[in-house]
């Protein structure tokens, strides 16, 4: 090197490299990615519940689970539709009968007035349902009495029917069993078992 020539500086040493490691993992656009980092997206955001407060002087939880027990014995007594169809009929029946779109809408001091409209409608299903099973009765009895009188052989009807409002000693005879009270269509079915088992002893 010569005298008179500078000196060269010293070469740098080149920093050592640095690897940064990344990981990219998830599930469409739920991912976990970065040196430390972490970035966390959800799929399907959480709902968001907002409580709403009960209205001063509306049915309490307690209430409301009343409300919903009548509701369903209700929905429970009708026996021509589909459960779920009643339900929804007699929910409406209810928000019309006292003005309210759900039934925590209802003022706490209308529950007298919403066990009175229960007790009623309970009425009248049941009145609905002994009207039925009157009629199932009536129906089996003219079946069992037709039959014996088959089995006896007995071809005219009427003339049957003359004898045993006789021997029952109705005020009116019958010539059709579809004429008879209740009570006197009993009496006709036990006459006309009574005969058979005489007619068949054994």
């Amino acid at each position: 090197m010569n005298a008179f020539e500078a000196p060269k500086p010293p070469k740098r040493a080149r920093p050592a490299r640095v690897t940064k490691k990344q990981t990219a993992k998830g599930k469409n656009n739920v991912q976990q990615m970065g040196d430390g980092n972490t970035v966390n997206q959800y799929q399907h955001p959480p709902k968001v519940v907002n409580v709403m407060e009960r209205r001063a002087g509306s049915v309490t939880a307690e209430e409301e689970y009343q409300i919903s027990e009548w509701i369903a014995k209700l929905a429970d007594g009708e026996t021509k539709m589909a459960r779920k169809s009643a339900f929804g009929m007699w929910w409406n029946r209810f928000y019309k009968k006292f003005k309210v779109t759900k039934s925590g809408d209802l003022d706490s001091s209308k529950m007298a007035d919403v066990k009175a409209w229960y007790g009623q409608r309970v009425a009248i299903q049941t009145r609905g349902l002994k009207y039925k099973t009157s009629d199932l009765w009536r129906n089996r009895r003219y079946g069992a009495i037709k039959g014996k009188m088959r089995a006896m052989g007995i071809v005219d009807d009427h003339a049957y029917y003359r004898d045993l409002s006789g021997r029952l000693k109705l005020k009116k005879p019958f010539s059709s069993l579809t004429d008879l009270t209740k009570a006197n269509l009993d009496g006709v079915y036990r006459k006309v078992l009574e005969d058979a088992r005489k007619n068949d002893p054994s």
